[in-house]
């Protein structure tokens, strides 16, 4: 019990100082949101300082949102003015959670089957199984270093402008999250590959591999059924990272692809000063992030209960 206990002491001391920090990093930024390229009155924008409390001290400003936030109000937006952050919010989550869910489906199937066929395939040393396993490494590789927004480009540019098989941008059919989808989903794809391959490579030098070789088991169902099975808690304590990735890839690809989901408000928010909206995105990305950490925990605590019993 002290074990959950804590994690969730842990979860809630996460929240509370990343949108803390955020708040105030925020108010470092030059400029305020009522002064990007607008041509207001003095007195209007006066007007509005006061209205949204921008006129009080910092500390003043901070023990407001504070309190907004446990009593779940995130205030209003500053650009779309009187339009609630909890509406823009809902109306993002969407859109990011769709295209999260898709992206984590396409990096977990292609990771594990791209593991399974390296595991498989290794005693194999013809020269088509090795170019195949040269060429998920390369992938893997590929992936973990090219920024977000090349592969963003390279596959508009091949599947939309030279093929012309996909939407290039918006998100107004199912065919539109396939590229989006693809970018976000290849770097959490070398990750479980990487994981899933290491564990099926450790568990395949196993004596209940070997036996159920020996017994006639083809290697696919042997590495596939038995050494698979007991592969996941690689996975499950990684799946934190796994989401990181996601999500700190998923703004980049929401603006270049015109996804109107949370990343896409979170750069617009961030350079027009926006603050509520910034500090209901960044709470939003972190209370998803903190939750499934602490699910990752849990599970893992319950797969594994030694690692309660090291924390005694």
């Amino acid at each position: 019990m002290n074990f959950f206990l804590r994690r969730t002491v842990s979860a809630l001391l996460t929240i509370f100082f990343t949108i803390t920090g955020t708040f105030f990093l925020l108010r470092l930024l030059p400029g305020g949101p009522f002064d990007q390229d607008r041509m207001w009155p003095a007195d209007v924008i006066e007007h509005l300082n006061a209205k949204y409390a921008l006129d009080q001290s910092l500390m003043i400003q901070y023990l407001h949102a504070m309190k907004g936030y446990f009593r779940g109000d995130f205030g209003d937006s500053l650009q779309s003015l009187d339009t609630p952050v909890s509406e823009v919010l809902m109306t993002a989550l969407g859109p990011s959670l769709t295209l999260g869910g898709f992206a984590f489906g396409v990096a977990f199937f292609l990771g594990v089957t791209a593991a399974l066929i390296q595991n498989v395939t290794a005693p194999n040393k013809t020269l088509f199984f090795r170019f195949i396993r040269a060429g998920f490494e390369v992938g893997a590789w590929a992936s973990q270093t090219t920024p977000p927004f090349v592969l963003a480009t390279l596959m508009i540019l091949f599947f939309s402008v030279r093929l012309g098989w996909l939407p290039s941008a918006l998100w107004d059919q199912p065919l539109s999250w396939v590229l989006p989808g693809l970018v976000l989903a290849l770097r959490p794809f070398a990750l479980i590959y990487r994981l899933v391959g290491n564990a099926l490579h450790s568990a395949s030098k196993q004596h209940y591999v070997r036996t159920a070789l020996a017994k006639g088991c083809s290697p696919l169902r042997a590495l596939g059924v038995h050494a698979l099975r007991n592969s996941w808690i690689a996975v499950v304590s990684q799946l934190g990272a796994v989401l990181a990735n996601l999500l700190t890839g998923s703004a980049v690809v929401e603006l270049i692809f015109q996804i109107p989901g949370l990343g896409h408000y979170f750069v617009s928010s961030v350079i027009n000063r926006d603050y509520p909206v910034t500090l209901g995105v960044v709470l939003t990305y972190t209370v998803i992030l903190v939750t499934f950490q602490l699910m990752t925990d849990i599970i893992l605590g319950a797969l594994q209960p030694s690692l309660r019993e090291d924390e005694k």
